[in-house]
């Protein structure tokens, strides 16, 4: 679906922005960068809460602090 593909392709937007923080953090045994770290876990629990939440509230949880 066109849909499902560009959600797709703005979440691995956000998740290169978000691979550039310097500031570092120690999540699942590696390094990795804080505020991807952060979008994951937004991002997981909203899934836990509300599964079937609208696109926008999806994107929202992934991208609330890029490039702070």
């Amino acid at each position: 679906m066109a849909s499902d593909d560009r959600f797709r392709r703005t979440v691995e937007r956000f998740d290169a922005a978000n691979t550039e923080d310097p500031n570092i953090e120690l999540a699942d045994g590696a390094e990795q960068p804080k505020e991807l770290v952060y979008a994951r876990r937004m991002t997981a629990r909203l899934d836990r809460f509300r599964p079937h939440a609208p696109e926008a509230v999806r994107l929202a949880a992934c991208c609330q602090h890029i490039r702070r």
